[in-house]
Parts: structure tokens; sequence; C-alpha cells
């Protein structure tokens, strides 16, 4: 008799802490027949699915599934009851307000009960950011793309360098103007193709992208040929990254124009002038008489 009231006893708290779990968890566990009819719930059924568990008893969970994951789970049913158990099929179910939710199952088969045991979660926040996250990546992947695109197409040089100066990336366009392919400059400091003449000015104007934010310098540089271009850098330090940004363009055929015409200008000046000398002269030569 005490044996038989020790194990009613035992049983009786095996009970009421399985009904404690029943109660309180935020998952769905529950049992369903063969047929897929709910023979038992948690009350998690409503959070989830917006059902009582009165409204759930004898109900089966195929009417509740969403129609594109019907067959899918019917089939994912049948691995389980053939003696393979899952702990992360997943798939929608659609609410009593008919909106739609996505739920991770866990569940098992007792072939002596005749009964399927599952857990269901409710992971549609987690879907929403998965599918978030995925379209931040193939935004991510685009851009990527479309400036790689203007890396490799551009005619000017588009370039970061760090703290020191030194290459971090460049694109293929530095073997037009300087000469170096991207592999001979990586690590590099920029100031070595730099006119020597031009190096102080260059650091200075460098120096003061870090406190003045963008800046525009035409300095001169030697290539690898040893023959000189002109160079018009438009650089943006990123305090946050540390790097400083930069556009290099060939100004050499501007400059040369610029020159010739400052030079043209120059000559025109002089010429005006000592024609207004001459004139001047001869007006006073024709006023005095000899």
């Amino acid at each position: 008799m005490r044996a038989t009231a020790c194990h009613t006893a035992a049983l009786e708290a095996s009970q009421h802490v399985n009904q404690l779990i029943m109660d309180k968890s935020r998952d769905v566990i529950c049992a369903n027949d063969a047929e897929g009819r709910f023979v038992s719930v948690s009350a998690a059924c409503e959070a989830l699915w917006g059902y009582k568990r009165e409204e759930l008893i004898g109900k089966s969970c195929v009417e509740m599934v969403h129609p594109d994951d019907r067959e899918r789970s019917r089939l994912a049913n049948l691995e389980i009851m053939a003696g393979h158990p899952v702990t992360n099929f997943e798939n929608r179910y659609v609410r009593k307000d008919g909106k739609v939710v996505d739920v991770l199952w866990s569940a098992y088969w007792s072939e002596s009960d005749g009964t399927l045991f599952q857990v269901a979660r409710d992971i549609t926040k987690r879907k929403r950011a998965e599918v978030a996250l995925q379209k931040t990546n193939r935004q991510l992947a685009s851009a990527h793309q479309a400036n790689q695109l203007i890396m490799d197409n551009s005619q000017d040089v588009i370039c970061s360098l760090d703290a020191q100066g030194r290459f971090l990336s460049t694109n293929a366009a530095c073997q037009s103007l300087w000469g170096y392919s991207a592999e001979e400059l990586i690590g590099r400091c920029y100031l070595v193709l730099v006119h020597p003449e031009d190096r102080v000015r260059s650091k200075q104007v460098e120096a003061g992208t870090r406190t003045g934010g963008k800046t525009d310098l035409i300095n001169r540089c030697l290539r690898k040929d040893g023959s000189i271009v002109d160079v018009l850098w438009s650089a943006s330090w990123s305090e946050a990254d540390e790097i400083l940004f930069c556009v290099a363009h060939d100004v050499t055929e501007r400059q040369r124009t610029e020159k010739a015409l400052r030079e043209a200008k120059e000559a025109a000046d002089r010429a005006n002038r000592a024609k207004s000398e001459f004139l001047s002269r001869m007006s006073h030569e024709l006023r005095t008489p000899l």
C-alpha cells in the first residue's frame, strides 16, 4: 500500500510539473493523432495561432498550414512517423485572424501511443529579420558591383591611402597614369610618385584634409618611365575609417594648354606695350620740329 501511495504521489507530482510546463511555456507543446488532429495543446496556442485550446482539440493541424506549405509538411510528417524525428522543420501557419506566422517545429512520433508529440515556436520576427538581412546583403552586393564597375572602367585613378599615406587600394587606371600596376603600388607611400619639388606642398595639403574635409591639389608626378604628369587630386579624409579616399585625374594636357594660353597672353601684352611705346615715341617725334 505504501509503495502504491508513493508511486501515485510521484505520478501526480510529475503530472503537476508537466502541466506547469504546458501552461507556462511560450512555445506551443502539443500532441496529435495519426490524422493530425490535436489531442492536447498548451495555452501558448492562443498567442501563436489565435485559437483557444478548446477550439483546437479534435481540429486537424493541416487546416491551419499555409496552402503553399501543406505538401512539404505532409511529407515531413511521413518521415517523422517512419522513425525520423525532426528538430528544425519550418513552415507557415495561418492564424485565426488570417495573419501568417512562421513556425519552427520539433517533433517525435510515438508508435506505442500512436501520437505525434511536438513543440512549435514562433519564428516570425526571426524570419523577417533574415529577409531584411538578405535584402540588405543583396543591396550591398549590388552597390559593391556598381562600385567595382566604376573602379574598373574609370579613366581616373580611384584609390585609398592609410594614415601614413600608403596605398591601401587603387584601380587599374594607375597603370595608364603612372605606369605602375596596382600590385606595385599597394603598401607604398604616394609621395614616391610626387615630383621632389612638390612633395612638401603635397604633404601640407594632405595634412590639411584631416581637418578641412575635401581638398583639391594639383602637383607633378613622376611616371615609372621617368616622364612627368600633372595630376589633380581630390581627397576626402574619413576619421571613422582613418582612410584618405582620393581621385587622381591627369591634367597634363590642360596644364600645357593653360600654360600656352598664359604665354600667348603675356606675349600679346608685351607686343601691345611695345606698340604703345612705339606709337608714343612716334607721336612725340612728329610733334617736335627739327
